[in-house]
């Protein structure tokens, strides 16, 4: 993994990043030079139809348009100026328009609002680092999978996340952050443990044998399982000595253990959606942006997700869950 932090070695392992970009290390987070997209396949999302668009929009939108080197580069600025807890530069990169969306609460709309946000961490924050497990472009935006390493308060914590970067004008027009808050809100010093152990960074042994789409259809037999209530289809996409991290207090090894999690969800379970927001492959691992609208025991539930997918030999040899526990059981009546 690629960190960042603001400590003494900060411009060097910014130096180090920047010199990895013309080689994958083994899955990890590429910065890329004249135009490669991090080695990124993406499906398109669907296109609402419409009529001609206005010249003058069209020209507006030609003008704003970045290559995806000059997103990554700006993206690769934000984190910098997180881990230098340099506030200034941030407000600045999101300017007078851009959105903060911790996907669990209402998005923080406009610079103002989010320098109000964002000015509460200035002095108890003390320590950022972005430990970086991937990074790349899916379908124009900025997607970076990471450990945030933090001191707050005098409370250390380390806080998976995964986070998307729409990004035009040379601005961060919008963040959507996906994590666990109370995750967050323990590293800051509310009483409690961890809900997890954190998944290992070290990613799997990559299978050259499959494709990008053979990966991808993978993922998809696995949503198409859950949408059909098919639990032991499900499970018999989950390799051997897979590792399914996020969902139970303890990560899930092997078929059996999502069999064992399906008895316990699945009868409650009538009605499962993905309403997919954005699918790709960045360095060889499937991302799902996505919203899992389903019905649990007559309740309607819909949580915005992310996840992203280990695949080898057609299974799914690591699995990562992205969302807030404490919104997911509310919904589906499991807590107040």
């Amino acid at each position: 993994p690629v960190i960042m932090n603001n400590g003494p070695e900060s411009e060097s392992q910014r130096i180090l990043m920047r010199s990895r970009s013309l080689f994958l290390l083994c899955g990890f987070v590429i910065f890329q030079l004249a135009g490669w997209s991090g080695n990124a396949a993406a499906i398109d999302p669907p296109r609402m139809s419409g009529g001609p668009e206005d010249p003058q929009r069209a020209e507006q939108k030609r003008g704003a348009q970045m290559t995806d080197a000059e997103k990554l580069a700006l993206a690769e600025d934000m984190l910098d100026a997180w881990t230098r807890l340099d506030w200034e530069r941030v407000y600045e990169l999101f300017g007078d328009d851009g959105v903060l969306h911790n996907m669990m609460l209402e998005p923080t709309v406009g610079g103002a609002a989010i320098r109000e946000r964002l000015g509460k961490f200035d002095g108890p924050l003390t320590r950022m680092d972005f430990i970086i497990l991937r990074m790349g472009i899916l379908n124009g935006e900025v997607v970076i999978e990471r450990i945030d390493s933090f001191d707050f308060n005098g409370h250390s914590a380390d806080v998976p996340v995964t986070g998307v970067l729409r990004i035009e004008e040379g601005q961060v027009k919008e963040w959507r952050e996906y994590y666990d808050l109370n995750w967050l809100r323990l590293g800051m010093g509310a009483p409690g443990e961890p809900p997890h152990a954190l998944s290992p960074v070290e990613p799997i042994t990559p299978d050259g044998e499959m494709s990008d789409e053979e990966k991808l259809a993978v993922a998809r037999e696995m949503l198409e399982a859950y949408e059909s209530l098919d639990w032991e289809k499900a499970a018999s996409l989950i390799a051997d000595d897979g590792v399914i991290h996020y969902v139970e207090r303890d990560a899930m090894v092997g078929p059996e253990a999502m069999q064992a999690h399906l008895a316990r969800v699945g009868p409650g379970l009538s009605r499962v959606k993905f309403d997919l927001r954005n699918m790709g492959i960045i360095d060889g691992v499937v991302m799902l942006e996505r919203i899992d609208d389903f019905y649990y025991q007559d309740r309607h539930v819909a949580i915005p997700v992310y996840g992203t997918m280990e695949i080898a030999d057609h299974k799914i040899k690591v699995w990562r869950e992205y969302y807030d526990h404490a919104q997911m059981r509310r919904a589906m009546g499991l807590a107040e």
